[in-house]
């Protein structure tokens, strides 16, 4: 991974998703159940996970990557079995299966982009100059 200048908002608003997930994950779905069309919420699903799992490959170096990607795929599981136990809420198995292709998608982009997207997003944002960790007169 390169050097974050911001690694620490990073990891925040890392967590921050998390939570965010977790609440939507137990919150009533009356408000929810809005889809766009039949299976949308497969697809946020797959989407969510993916994302998570691409924002801390960014944040955390490679090595740690598939430590990650088994605990957001727990994390799925668990939170699918605490819906199971909420009156609110239902077990969907294809809910996890989206979520664990979501992760698995998000591995390999985190696999190929080796956190260099949040270093372009910094250099883009606040106009500092990517340095390589080989040569910082790059």
């Amino acid at each position: 991974m390169l050097p974050l200048k911001y690694i620490k908002a990073w990891k925040v608003l890392g967590y921050a998703l998390v939570v965010t997930l977790i609440i939507l994950s137990i919150i009533p779905t009356r408000d929810l159940n809005r889809v766009l069309f039949v299976g949308s919420d497969k697809v946020i699903h797959f989407l969510y996970y993916g994302i998570l799992m691409i924002w801390f490959g960014q944040t955390h170096d490679e090595n740690h990557y598939i430590s990650l990607a088994w605990k957001f795929v727990a994390l799925g599981l668990a939170l699918e079995i605490v819906q199971h136990l909420l009156p609110v809420r239902t077990f969907d198995v294809f809910d996890f299966f989206a979520d664990a292709l979501g992760v698995l998608a998000g591995y390999g982009f985190a696999m190929y982009n080796k956190g260099t997207l949040f270093l372009s997003i910094e250099r883009f944002i606040f106009k500092n100059p990517i340095t390589s960790p080989e040569n910082p007169d790059s």
